[in-house]
């Protein structure tokens, strides 16, 4: 069995990550994609399914989407996606994910959003 992480491990461990792998699992509803943006994390999505508000939440700008098969036929792609990535790029999609992040907060107020953001 894989060591289990505290919630303050898990959320120190994405908000002080540049990147976040958020990968297709055995629920479609995960949380993950929503956690990554919320902590800042650009995330590596290895999903083959529409994303979760697709049409209010332009993840091209601030994510990185691979298929499916391409990882598993070769899982190195990514670590070359992350070593392609320079200071400049990584800076403005984590701030185009924080500037766009209240699309994805769950309970707020206004009825906008889809997840409640991550404190540490």
């Amino acid at each position: 069995d894989a060591p289990q992480l505290s919630t303050a491990e898990f959320v120190s461990g994405m908000t002080s990550s540049d990147f976040c792998v958020v990968a297709r699992g055995d629920d479609p509803l995960t949380p993950k994609l929503s956690e990554a943006v919320l902590s800042g994390c650009v995330p590596l999505i290895v999903v083959d399914a529409k994303l979760p508000l697709q049409s209010d939440f332009d993840y091209t700008a601030g994510a990185i989407r691979f298929d499916v098969e391409d990882v598993l036929a070769d899982p190195s792609v990514i670590r070359t996606a992350i070593d392609a990535t320079d200071a400049s790029t990584l800076l403005s999609m984590r701030t185009h994910l924080l500037s766009h992040s209240h699309v994805l907060e769950y309970g707020r107020a206004d009825g906008n959003g889809a997840e409640a953001r991550i404190e540490a």
